[in-house]
């Protein structure tokens, strides 16, 4: 003979420290709901941090992947004991290029890292007035390993537009110590033109 679902059990605390039965579906599923925004956890615990370019202050990009840099780029350091894990990219052509342009992502390895940081920028921590991370953003710098793009955000859509970009990476780009990220064009960009932006997670990696 047929057999109901075996309904899901389980009982949850109210605010006022009370047993409540959890909520139960028509298929005998529990039914939950975040109480918090997705990233509100790692960001409490001070571990999300962004870094940016100063919109008073843009910078051009440099061509394809040329290890003498400029843009913004992202750098876990050889010795710091944590990954960088990816969580959005974002940026912007202030100015209009002369010809249609490409931007994507830029990745690379080497065991030292990123030693060259030829104009290094400030991370903040996400939760304001928290403790400083491990990540370093620099927006001119000397790329290590053999760069390669891991990623194409968007394209200019016409030689003398400009535009902006803006993607949730989600974490499918992981950042050990020695390794990077970069925005990158397939030319160079309009001189005091771009901008960008990353935000991170730091996550400890065990012993």
């Amino acid at each position: 003979m047929p057999q109901n679902p075996i309904p899901a059990l389980g009982n949850s605390l109210t605010p006022g420290n009370s047993s409540t039965p959890n909520r139960i579906g028509y298929q005998g599923e529990s039914l939950t709901a975040d109480r918090h925004a997705r990233d509100y956890e790692a960001a409490n615990a001070q571990a999300i941090f962004t870094g940016a370019n100063s919109l008073a202050t843009p910078v051009t990009t440099s061509v394809g992947l040329a290890t003498t840099y400029v843009g913004l780029c992202l750098s876990n350091p050889a010795a710091s004991g944590k990954k960088l894990v990816l969580l959005s990219a974002a940026a912007a052509l202030l100015v209009a290029p002369t010809l249609i342009t490409t931007l994507g992502l830029i990745v690379g390895y080497a065991a030292g890292g990123i030693t060259a940081h030829t104009t290094a920028l400030t991370p903040l921590c996400s939760y304001l007035n928290g403790a400083a991370g491990v990540g370093l953003v620099d927006s001119a710098c000397t790329l290590v390993g053999t760069p390669a793009y891991a990623k194409i955000l968007g394209q200019a859509p016409t030689a003398t537009t400009s535009f902006s970009i803006d993607r949730d990476i989600n974490g499918a780009i992981i950042i050990p110590p020695g390794g990077y990220v970069a925005f990158g064009t397939n030319i160079a960009g309009p001189a005091s033109g771009f901008v960008g932006s990353f935000v991170w997670e730091e996550v400890a990696i065990p012993a």
